[in-house]
């Protein structure tokens, strides 16, 4: 079933606010979202023109819904997301191991099986996944398969039979992040008189 519009805005505004999920453009940009019915208009808009919206701050040629038949998402400047309110493109650019901002695709296996062409062209000629880039600055394309929701990918959600499962869940993470902070101490407070 479709999702509402305020599902979506809802789902929008998770991400945005997920620390978790790097983002390449600023806060600025929530305040350009629009959210416009289907449209005969928007037919003149070929498949092209919106990849190439990705990743460009235009504020009058994004966040539109197009139409069902041609292509059923919505397109932000980062993520698309599908009329069921999932993310199944998104795009960040962390830095890779020798310190270089790259672009990172992560793309569900439903979305890249039916786009597979425009997102490979588009990935290898505009957004540096190309072989003549060296590795250094070349981009990067994960496809995820067996998933329908990216978002859920950097926000795992568990579920628990009964409460003593709950509990020692509750526990095992406890001890990771003890250890963490352990780890950490024994790097950074080394020769410290305390």
């Amino acid at each position: 079933m479709a999702a509402t519009v305020d599902e979506i805005k809802a789902k929008i505004e998770s991400y945005y606010n997920s620390i978790k999920m790097n983002k390449i453009t600023g806060s600025y940009i929530r305040r350009v979202f629009n959210y416009e019915p289907f449209s005969a208009r928007k037919t003149s808009t070929t498949i092209e023109q919106i990849f190439l919206k990705i990743l460009h701050n235009m504020k009058g040629t994004h966040n539109r819904r197009y139409l069902k038949d041609f292509f059923p998402y919505y397109v932000f400047y980062d993520i698309i997301l599908d009329l069921d309110g999932n993310i199944v493109f998104y795009v960040n650019r962390p830095r890779n191991a020798h310190g270089n901002y790259v672009f990172n695709f992560h793309i569900t296996k439903d979305f890249y099986v039916k786009y597979a062409t425009i997102i490979d062209q588009f990935f290898i000629d505009k957004w540096g996944g190309g072989l003549g880039n060296t590795e250094n600055y070349r981009s990067t394309k994960v496809i995820h398969e067996g998933i329908e929701d990216i978002y859920f990918l950097f926000h795992k959600q568990y579920s628990f039979e009964n409460l003593s499962q709950r509990k020692g869940f509750k526990e095992e993470l406890l001890k990771e992040i003890n250890n963490k902070f352990l780890y950490k101490k024994d790097i950074y407070l080394q020769g410290l008189p305390f």
